[in-house]
C-alpha cells in the first residue's frame, strides 16, 4: 500500500507513468507529449511477476466516444501500439523503456510521492465511464493531479 503512484523523469519533462497496483496486476497509464504537442496517454497492464521486478507489456491507445456523456465500454476502440518494459529490481530508482509510434526512449524513473496520511491521493474514477479519471496526489495542502479523459473527435488526451 505504500507503493508510489506517479513516477516520473526529470530529464524528460512531460513523461510520466501512473501506476496502480490492483488484485495482481498493474494497471498504469504513460502521459506523453505528442509530436504537434498534444497531451496523450497510452495504458498498459499486466501480472506482477513473481521475485523478478520485470515487466515487459504492451501499450495500448485507446479512442473513446465523441461526446463525455456517450460512455460505454462498447464504444471504446483500442489497439496496440507499443510495448513497455519497468524494470523494478531496484525499487527505489527502476528505468522504464518504451517504444511506441516510431519512438524509443528509456527513463530513470523518480517517485512523486504523497505525504503520510495524504487522503485525496489516489486514483479516482467512475466505472460506469471507462476512460476518463483523476490521478491526484497531495503535498501538504496542495494537491496536484490530472484528469484523463477523450476530447471531442475522441483522442485520449490529458490536462
Amino acid at each position: 500500500d505504500d507503493y508510489p503512484l506517479v513516477w516520473y523523469d526529470p530529464d524528460n519533462a512531460g513523461l510520466s507513468l501512473t501506476l496502480y497496483p490492483y488484485d495482481s496486476r498493474i494497471w498504469g497509464l504513460l502521459t506523453y507529449y505528442d509530436l504537434a504537442g498534444q497531451p496523450r496517454w497510452l495504458a498498459f497492464a499486466d501480472k506482477v511477476p513473481p521475485d523478478s521486478g520485470l515487466i515487459d507489456t504492451p501499450l495500448w491507445e485507446y479512442h473513446g466516444p465523441e461526446t463525455p456523456f456517450d460512455f460505454g465500454l462498447q464504444r471504446l476502440v483500442y489497439q496496440a501500439v507499443g510495448q513497455l518494459q519497468l524494470d523494478f529490481s531496484d525499487p527505489f530508482t527502476p528505468q522504464a523503456s518504451y517504444s511506441y509510434d516510431g519512438h524509443a526512449n528509456t527513463l530513470q524513473l523518480s517517485a512523486f510521492r504523497p505525504l503520510a496520511n495524504a487522503w485525496l491521493s489516489g486514483v479516482w474514477w467512475d466505472i460506469e465511464q471507462p476512460g476518463q479519471g483523476l490521478i491526484l496526489s497531495q503535498q501538504g495542502t496542495d494537491v496536484w493531479g490530472y484528469w484523463y479523459f477523450y476530447d471531442a473527435n475522441g483522442q485520449s488526451i490529458w490536462l
